[in-house]
């Protein structure tokens, strides 16, 4: 007696066609996943722009510069293009100074952690002895009050010492002192600086010229010991 199959090779019939349409669907699955990523990594990539700066002492702070020591940086090569989280490959900065003293410290926002498009700059800490300032001025004869314009470039020199323990600030006490000796201003004298050249300073100091009266040129004092 023959059995009636057709039920059962009607279910196996169902079964290979739910298996097939799976099959093929996981096939395309990986394409649309990969094109996803795809879309997704475009979507978010960022550009980085490193940024250095010639000379670390022109800078306020170069150890945090200032939206305005920002202006004096120049782009290193081209921006990095990457998705937030990848690795960051940091370009190659050297220390700055006659002797490598600004010593580069990092970028400043850390390019890690930034996740928009921006601008990263170099930072850099001074090695060696603490410096200050030191900055030249004539002045008005009558009143003694420095006038606006330095004479010249300020001068750097090493805190706690003599102003003319400086090579550079010596040359500039002797510029300075033929240019106002020269100068003449009516009825006064250029009498030297205050503070003079033997001052130790451990600040930023202004030395401004001091002058006298004509008619006290040959006043004579009386030194007491």
């Amino acid at each position: 007696m023959l059995k009636d199959c057709s039920g059962r090779v009607g279910k196996t019939d169902d079964i290979r066609f739910e298996l097939q349409a799976l099959l093929d669907a996981m096939k395309t699955l990986p394409d649309n996943e990969e094109k996803k990523d795809e879309e997704k990594d475009d979507g978010e990539q960022i550009a980085i722009t490193f940024k250095d700066v010639d000379d670390p002492s022109e800078l306020s702070d170069p150890e945090s510069p200032s939206d305005e020591d920002h202006e004096k940086y120049k782009a290193v090569g081209d921006p990095l293009k990457l998705v937030p989280g990848e690795d960051v490959k940091i370009p190659e900065i050297k220390n700055k100074g006659d002797n490598g003293e600004w010593e580069f410290m990092g970028f400043d926002p850390d390019p890690e952690n930034m996740e928009e498009t921006g601008d990263t700059y170099a930072t850099y800490m001074k090695n060696g002895p603490d410096t200050v300032t030191i900055t030249f001025y004539d002045a008005d004869p009558e009143t003694g009050e420095k006038l606006d314009e330095p004479l010249g470039e300020p001068i750097k020199i090493e805190s706690g010492t003599a102003i003319n323990a400086s090579d550079e600030a010596q040359k500039a006490f002797e510029e300075y002192n033929k240019k106002l000796s020269e100068d003449k201003k009516e009825g006064f004298i250029f009498k030297g600086w205050n503070p003079d050249a033997s001052t130790k300073v451990s600040e930023d100091t202004d030395v401004v010229a001091k002058y006298i009266e004509e008619d006290e040129k040959d006043t004579k004092y009386t030194v007491m010991f």
